[in-house]
């Protein structure tokens, strides 16, 4: 019998579930793994890991204009997750006895970490933020990111860090773009999220940039895309400037 883990993802971006996807296929040779995460990342989970179980975890919500988080409404929305954790982590522990869950895989997931904790299950947080904690700046832009990164990695019995940036190890990245022949057409890519979006086309089109990939697209191919640009144009999480590193 496989041990059974609970791999737990942030629902902020994209990033993580990429990881995830490109994680899956080589843990669950050896380990039976069930995803806890929002229900935001769902659709795409089954899309890129057909017949993969999926558990509905809370997710944070995190309030942004114009690509900035807002603080103040960030703070107000999720008091909740931070001052009464047990709304969101209840469930979560019923979940994990249910399913018999052995131990816990947490990318930046707050509740299922706490979850494992109370169940006395061990839990390995691996992620990128969590590079904020071995690089001090001290400024005031720090110390908030600090807060939030603590309130999201709450606890784990160890803690990798994958990033470029000093990194425990490097970035994890999908196969599909880890082996992708680099090349250079005349497009670029431009990703966005829905809030980002009319800025980001503004700035390109007054830039005079006609030839471009825009992405999330259904039905276009991201990695190909991607290896066969000549730039990439994007108000880029972690994971993209990964990406776009590798195929440099």
């Amino acid at each position: 019998m496989k041990i059974r883990v609970a791999y737990a993802l942030s629902g902020e971006g994209r990033g993580h579930a990429s990881r995830a996807v490109s994680l899956f296929p080589k843990i669950s040779r050896y380990y039976d793994v069930i995803f806890y995460c929002p229900e935001s990342l769902h659709s795409y989970l089954k899309n890129q890991l057909p017949g993969c179980r999926l558990r509905k975890v809370e997710g944070w919500n995190f309030v942004m204009e114009e690509g900035k988080i807002l603080y103040g409404p960030t703070f107000r929305q999720n008091f909740d997750n931070i001052f009464r954790k047990n709304i969101a982590v209840e469930p979560v522990v019923r979940q994990m006895k249910s399913d018999r869950i052995h131990a816990v895989l947490t990318d930046y997931e707050p509740f299922s970490a706490i979850a494992g904790s109370n169940l006395h299950l061990p839990v390995l947080a691996l992620n990128h933020p969590g590079i904020i904690h071995t690089h001090p700046e001290f400024s005031t832009r720090w110390i908030i990111a600090r807060l939030v990164s603590a309130q999201m990695m709450p606890w784990a019995n160890r803690y990798i860090i994958c990033s470029f940036y000093n990194g425990d190890v490097g970035p994890i990245l999908r196969d599909e773009i880890r082996l992708a022949r680099s090349t250079t057409e005349d497009h670029y890519l431009l990703y966005t999220k829905p809030d980002s979006q009319g800025i980001l086309l503004n700035a390109v089109q007054e830039a005079g940039i006609r030839s471009f990939h825009h992405f999330p697209s259904k039905g276009s191919d991201f990695a190909q895309s991607l290896s066969s640009c000549k730039g990439v144009i994007a108000p880029a999480g972690h994971q993209l400037i990964c990406e776009a590193m590798h195929l440099n």
